[in-house]
């Protein structure tokens, strides 16, 4: 890593790269005067061109993070600004790099580390391997993804606030449940009246079934697939999905002796395949 004071006109500030998206002037405008009272506290990072992006892009910089930091001294009208050189393998070490910056100065909502995720998802990383990158838990991944999975009203009042991270895996619940938009509108209104009068903000899933599904019963194929998704969205997948899997009618037995032998070797545990010819 290098530290080095460079023109600005040299460095390219791609807003595809940044995951806030595009920086306005009217944005940055207490963090320029901070900067111009108190001068820069940390550098923002940029990666070296190769000569063929230099020549296509016409600098010799990438901006990698710290969009803010370099709008603001636009702003200021500065001419030059203190870099740290970092090396970039890839994009997706650049999207990488972007993002978990960002989430660790604590500078995004919800909806704008979703949409970041998104680009990491569309680079083939599972859940698990962004979290690893990204030094989050699945988890953490998962409620995100799930936020890109309901209407945009909804994905709206996440990023303001009013919907919390466990409000989203409910109404994401929901929503596969049932499919319905206005549903997921509603419940969201009634959440909201609730928490102006203090009430428990939790939002139940509605089901026709509940005193059925509180007996001890043999279970349909479409209630398997049911409990299935409630036991991905709360947990992922895993052993205990791939058991439901085979008592649907999934996946065959060997498939199922397969997924034992993986999960005992997890926990150290032997396991011999039994013989299931005749």
């Amino acid at each position: 890593m290098q530290i080095q004071t460079i023109p600005l006109d040299q460095i390219d500030d791609d807003p595809n790269l940044n995951c806030r998206g595009v920086i306005t002037p009217i944005d940055v405008v207490p963090l320029a005067k901070d900067i111009k009272e108190k001068g820069l506290i940390q550098p923002v990072v940029v990666a070296l061109y190769d000569d063929a992006q230099q020549m296509s892009t016409g600098k010799k910089y990438r901006l990698i993070a710290g969009f803010r930091r370099f709008m603001a001294h636009r702003v200021n009208q500065a001419t030059t600004i203190e870099c740290s050189i970092r090396q970039m393998g890839s994009e997706l070490e650049a999207l990488t790099f972007n993002l978990a910056e960002n989430i660790q100065r604590q500078d995004l909502d919800i909806l704008q580390e979703a949409n970041a995720i998104r680009k990491l998802k569309e680079f083939g990383l599972t859940e698990q391997d962004a979290g690893q990158q990204l030094g989050m838990s699945r988890g953490w991944i998962q409620v995100r993804f799930m936020l890109l999975g309901l209407p945009e009203p909804v994905q709206l009042e996440a990023k303001v606030g009013l919907i919390n991270q466990q409000n989203i895996r409910d109404l994401y619940t929901m929503y596969k449940k049932t499919g319905n938009a206005e549903d997921v509108y509603e419940a969201v209104k009634d959440l909201k009246e609730k928490k102006l009068r203090g009430q428990a903000s939790r939002i139940k899933v509605k089901s026709s079934r509940t005193k059925q599904n509180n007996q001890k019963r043999q279970r349909k194929r479409p209630e398997i697939f049911e409990i299935m998704e409630v036991i991905r969205v709360a947990v992922g997948n895993g052993f205990h999905t791939r058991v439901l899997a085979w008592a649907a009618g999934e996946i065959n037995d060997l498939e199922l002796h397969l997924s034992i032998k993986d999960f005992a070797n997890e926990l150290g545990i032997e396991y011999t395949l039994p013989n299931l010819e005749g």
